[in-house]
């Protein structure tokens, strides 16, 4: 196996997603930090009876980018760059390509992507999102597509990811991570 991989997942990552959580969870009200302009402990949140769902992809759009954009366009670059060179015959070396999985629906793709085009963002090499009517966990989502896609055929040298369940699967099967908060 001599092809690597890098990992992000967009929201909470490279995309700040804090504007449209209200539609989707209630916050507890005591001890609480900053997440992107709401003030809300981020660790203790509910969800609600009835999200609106519609309303909180709606807002996809409106997304602001996150300083973590600065290291994935960078990586992606490098990658990219790296990846002419071997194909020239100029360095032997493999680096990494940069991929995204994400527990976006994807029937939100299109708007995924022109967000990426819209704000700077170089495509990854792989976009995975899942599909619209899994509501499973995001690290349960998340790791099948790691093992359809990655297991046994490339190493993933790092996964980038807000999801502290997430973190934790990825770490399980061996993966290091990177926690973004």
């Amino acid at each position: 196996m001599n092809a690597y991989a890098l990992i992000f997942d967009i929201d909470g990552c490279i995309a700040d997603w804090s504007h449209r959580l209200h539609y989707i969870r209630d916050f507890e009200v005591k001890g609480m930090r900053a997440l992107g302009g709401l003030q809300v402990n981020q660790d203790r949140w509910y969800p609600l009876p009835n999200p609106d769902l519609d309303a909180f992809y709606a807002a996809m759009p409106d997304d602001p980018v996150l300083p973590g954009a600065v290291i994935y366009n960078l990586l992606v670059n490098q990658s990219r760059y790296l990846h002419r060179q071997v194909s020239l015959g100029k360095v032997s070396a493999e680096w990494p390509a940069v991929d995204v999985i994400s527990c976006r629906p994807e029937k939100t793709r299109a708007v995924t992507v022109e967000w990426f085009e819209r704000n700077g963002l170089l495509q990854p090499r792989a976009m995975h999102m899942r599909a619209d009517d899994d509501d499973r966990p995001h690290a349960e989502i998340k790791l099948e597509i790691y093992k359809e896609f990655y297991l046994g055929r490339e190493e993933v040298v790092a996964l980038f990811d807000d999801n502290a369940e997430t973190i934790a699967a990825f770490r399980e099967v061996g993966v290091p991570c990177y926690q973004v908060s």
